[in-house]
This record gives structure tokens, sequence and C-alpha cells, in this order.
């Protein structure tokens, strides 16, 4: 009748088959999601601006590795998003990652000039790595851009 060793591979052959079945459809509807993702800029946007704002509120409860991922997503999902990246900087500035701070600092700056609060945000970092030139270039800045006096430095730590 039937060896053995025939029903093993049926039984492999069926293992495959069921294998396909399963993970082609899977793996398509992901792609299509991606697809629809890029082919919605507008969506991504709106994602980016959650993933912002639900990282504001856990850097207010204090979850910095939270909020640092949610930045990174915001960042991912809208990479012209200056918010995300200056407030990746102060939760980085906050961990003791001056040189990361900086770099996210200066990119928002990048992406939109007129941004005051980054301005303010990398003079706090300037001022914490000793460059008081740089600090008080960019808290004048700041200034020009519309922040009060009162409101640029923070406190030395």
């Amino acid at each position: 009748m039937f060896s053995r060793s025939n029903s093993k591979g049926k039984v492999a052959a069926r293992i495959r088959l069921l294998w396909i079945l399963v993970w082609i459809p899977t793996v398509a509807a992901f792609g299509q999601q991606a697809a629809k993702d890029l082919a919605n800029p507008d969506a991504n946007v709106q994602n980016a601006i959650s993933y912002n704002d639900r990282g504001i509120a856990k850097q207010r409860k204090g979850d910095l590795g939270g909020a640092l991922a949610d930045y990174d997503q915001a960042i991912k999902l809208n990479p012209k998003n200056a918010f995300a990246y200056n407030n990746r900087g102060t939760a980085k500035e906050k961990k003791g990652d001056l040189d990361g701070a900086l770099a996210d600092y200066n990119q928002a700056i990048q992406l939109d000039p007129k941004y005051a609060a980054a301005y303010k945000d990398r003079g706090n970092a300037k001022r914490k790595k000793g460059d008081l030139q740089g600090a008080k270039a960019d808290f004048s800045q700041a200034v020009k851009l519309g922040l009060k006096s009162g409101d640029v430095a923070e406190s030395p730590d």
C-alpha cells in the first residue's frame, strides 16, 4: 500500500502548501499597505504628528526611552518635521547626549530657520557644553524670532 516515507513526503508537501497559502496573502497585504502609505503622504504627516504628540506626553511623564522611540517614528514618517527633531533633541539632552541633541537641534533649524524654540534649545545645549559664545548667538536669534528674553535660557544645571 503506502510506505511510511511516502506519507511523510505528502505531509511535508501539504505543510509547504499551507505555508504558501497563509504567508503570500499576508506579505501581499503588507506590500499593499506600504504602497498606500507612500501614495498618501498626508496620512504619514498626520501619523507623524500623532507620534510626536505621544512622544511629548511620554517625555512629560519621564519616559525618555518611549519618547525617543515615538520621535524616531515621527521623523521616519515625516523627515521634514522640525518639531519632532527638536523634541527628540530635548529628550536626548535630558538623557545627557548633548552631541545627539545638538545634531537634532541643527536639523530642526535647517528645516525651519525661523523656529525660535530650536535656537533656544540649541543655545542651552551649547551652554552646557561650554560654548558660551555659540549659546549667546543662539539666544539672541531666539529673541529676534520672537521669544521673550526671560524665556530664553534655562537655569544652569
